[in-house]
């Protein structure tokens, strides 16, 4: 338990609370590949991040 504690007291580091709070805020997840894959699986629905806009035009 004492483990524990420590750990809790030690926080998140900003960059990954920057990370949390980002996909938080667009409905996104943060991990592995493989988890994000399995969680859209199970969900129906695609969650992966994007960019932003439309993707660009195939040429023929």
């Amino acid at each position: 338990m004492r483990r524990y504690a420590r750990f809790v007291e030690q926080g998140v580091p900003e960059q990954e609370l920057s990370l949390m709070r980002e996909a938080l805020q667009r409905g996104q997840l943060t991990g592995s590949q493989r988890f994000v894959d399995e969680v859209e699986q199970i969900i129906g629905c695609r969650v992966e991040r994007r960019r932003p806009g439309r993707p660009p035009a195939r040429q023929a």
